[in-house]
């Protein structure tokens, strides 16, 4: 087929402007989704799987979200949906399918002509009186089929499940634990679930399940293996029409044994069922990239947990993630998941804790690449390795800039250059770059936020009010607790701010960001007296309390004790110190900020001038692609070789308070 117009049903698809024509109303397309949907059009008569739409029309570190969002726009634009699909078929872990055949302006007769051709097709060869008596003979019949259904009880298979249950299988287990599992754990199962509303249960026999393949909707079974004294109950749950596991788990039974887990078995197959009998919520598992039902309903509680965004509920949504890839090992988005949760969490934790989460988010990524050496979710997970190790952010400036070259970046590299620009001071950039990232989509996940960069940026009395927006939303939120209350302190508003600081010792089970908070808003308060014992309490704290230490000093306008805290960072700790420095530059006096040795501070900690340098030089060169230059001011002070020490989207007279 050629790129000119051409017909899929009542739709014309017009390539070259990106429009779909139906009924004298116009849908304008993306290029790329037309792309897509022409090259689906042309391959009509086949499966397109997901991995030849990304070679054809993504750069190599796309992920299958980009193809899911795509198609799921394209059904949008056509009108078509996941219950009804009319124009794209989606064949789980296969691919897609276009459902139309494709026709051209030439072959497509009008449409009175086609009404016409089809009754000439029907009528050919048929007597035109017979032909009248059989309609109306027909319609005598309907008529009455339609009295004799309305009398009738509805069929006794509506709206009910059948669930074949068949015998557990031991190999060389003998005859005593064949037993248990036939009379034992299969009767208890049988049991249970005949009790659920809408579900029949047949007890089958050995090989009886191909008998009764017509009449059983779903095949429940399992294994027991056994081996170096220790037992193994693998159970099961296929579909019967198209043999796809809508739920499998495994079990370590111990002293409790089989009928420890009944209860556990019987609750996933209610959840399974329930999946799969929603065709809306089946066909965002095989987004996401599961046909597991458990696995996915263990993933979207910890998504759930993980938008709390709290450490503790972060460790909740990372115990769900793993459980979601032990059911489904081939899950890639819950190992990506996994990654996501610990970036996060290594925010607000301890030195310890970083090096352990850095650990494994190490192992995710050796996960991934064995099961799909080639994914390109692996370009994610080196971004968090990256990002998470604290000392790589060269390197990773290095790559966001190539990417984004390619003119076809991953959807967080715009977000996460921003977040460089952003700690080096430039925040006007930093709006433009993040304008011109797109938002997070359905059925993706990123190791960005946006929307907490953009609320970054924004001045001090829009920060209130839209990080008060954000916390009725997720009012666990210790990104936006932390940051209120002291922007409620610093605007004089003490007994709101003391509020939310409550809230956040709640939250905060680490207590790094609690302690960053109290110690900034008792310096500015006063109660931290430079020769007090509270202070020099304060200053004893060990490793995990540096930079809070540093930022201490600094705002007491004590610069010697300021470089000595932050010239012994460790690594892992520079992170926070890209991300916060510009933040707590807002509480020190004017004169440490202007100071040199400060600045030479920032230089030995590679976030000064020759950092801020690198970023802006990074904007110019990406200024075609992105359309976002040099604010005035930076641009000045590049000129000049000179250090932009305050942002240059609010710069505040006076006080760094305002």
């Amino acid at each position: 087929m050629s790129v000119g117009p051409f017909f899929l049903g009542p739709y014309e698809v017009l390539p070259e402007p990106c429009l779909l024509r139906c009924q004298g109303q116009e849908t304008k397309l993306t290029p790329r989704n037309m792309d897509v949907l022409v090259y689906l059009a042309e391959n009509a008569d086949r499966v397109v799987t997901s991995q030849e739409l990304l070679e054809h029309f993504w750069s190599p570190v796309a992920s299958d979200h980009a193809v899911h969002k795509a198609i799921s726009e394209l059904r949008g634009a056509l009108g078509d949906s996941v219950r009804g699909q009319q124009f794209i078929k989606t064949l789980p872990r296969r691919g897609y399918r276009m459902l139309q055949t494709p026709t051209t302006r030439e072959h497509r007769p009008p449409a009175n002509e086609r009404w016409r051709t089809l009754w000439r097709q029907f009528t050919a060869g048929v007597d035109p009186r017979k032909l009248m008596v059989s309609l109306g003979t027909l319609a005598v019949m309907l008529g009455l089929l339609a009295m004799a259904l309305q009398q009738r009880p509805p069929p006794s298979r509506d709206n009910v499940v059948t669930i074949g249950v068949e015998p557990f299988n031991v190999p060389g287990g003998g005859q005593e634990q064949a037993d248990l599992l036939h009379h034992g754990l299969r009767t208890s199962l049988i049991n249970q679930l005949a009790r659920l509303r809408a579900v029949r249960v047949v007890a089958l026999e050995a090989g009886q399940s191909g008998d009764v393949a017509d009449t059983v909707d779903h095949f429940l079974g399992g294994t027991l293996l056994q081996a170096d004294g220790k037992q193994r109950l693998l159970v099961r749950l296929v579909r019967s029409g198209d043999g796809i596991h809508e739920y499998s788990e495994r079990f370590e039974l111990g002293q409790g044994g089989v009928f420890s887990v009944q209860d556990h078995i019987v609750s996933n197959i209610v959840t399974a069922l329930s999946i799969h009998l929603d065709e809306e919520q089946r066909a965002r598992m095989y987004d996401w990239g599961t046909t597991n039902a458990v696995a996915y309903e263990r993933f979207m509680k910890g998504d759930f947990y993980y938008n709390q965004f709290n450490p503790r509920d972060f460790e909740r949504a990372m115990g769900l993630y793993q459980d979601a890839t032990e059911l489904d090992p081939h899950f890639i988005n819950a190992h990506l998941g996994i990654a996501t949760a610990a970036n996060n969490l290594s925010v607000f934790s301890r030195l310890e804790k970083q090096r352990h989460l850095l650990r494994r988010v190490s192992e995710v990524h050796r996960d991934v690449a064995s099961i799909a050496p080639e994914h390109a979710v692996l370009e994610s997970i080196r971004a968090i390795e990256m990002r998470m190790a604290g000392s790589e952010y060269r390197r990773q400036e290095s790559i966001l800039r190539r990417q984004i070259l390619s003119g076809d970046a991953p959807g967080y590299a715009l977000a996460h250059y921003a977040l460089f620009l952003i700690g080096a001071r430039l925040y006007e950039e930093a709006e433009g770059f993040l304008n011109a990232a797109r938002e997070t989509r359905p059925y993706e996940l990123t190791p960005d936020e946006s929307w907490d960069y953009r609320v970054t940026i924004a001045e001090p009395q829009q920060a209130i009010r839209l990080r008060k927006d954000q916390l009725m939303l997720r009012p666990k939120h210790i990104g936006m607790l932390g940051p209120l209350a002291r922007d409620l302190f610093a605007a004089g508003r003490t007994q709101e701010a003391r509020w939310y600081l409550e809230r956040l010792r709640e939250e905060d089970s680490e207590g790094l960001t609690l302690d960053y908070s109290e110690q900034i808003i008792a310096a500015l308060s006063g109660k931290l007296p430079v020769d007090g014992p509270a202070l020099e309490a304060i200053y004893q704290r060990g490793q995990d309390y540096f930079f809070n230490n540093g930022v201490v000093a600094f705002t007491l306008g004590d610069l010697d004790r300021g470089i000595s805290f932050w010239a012994r960072l460790e690594p892992l700790q520079k992170r926070k110190a890209l991300n916060m420095i510009h933040v707590s530059e807002r509480y020190f006096p004017a004169d440490i900020i202007d100071h040199p040795r400060y600045q030479q501070l920032l230089e030995y900690l590679d976030l000064g001038l020759s950092w801020q340098r690198t970023l802006m030089e990074g904007v110019m060169a990406m200024r075609e692609i992105t359309g976002v230059g040099l604010s005035p001011e930076a641009g000045e002070a590049y000129r000049q070789e000179r250090f932009l020490s305050r942002n240059n989207a609010w710069p505040l007279p006076g006080s760094p308070l305002g």
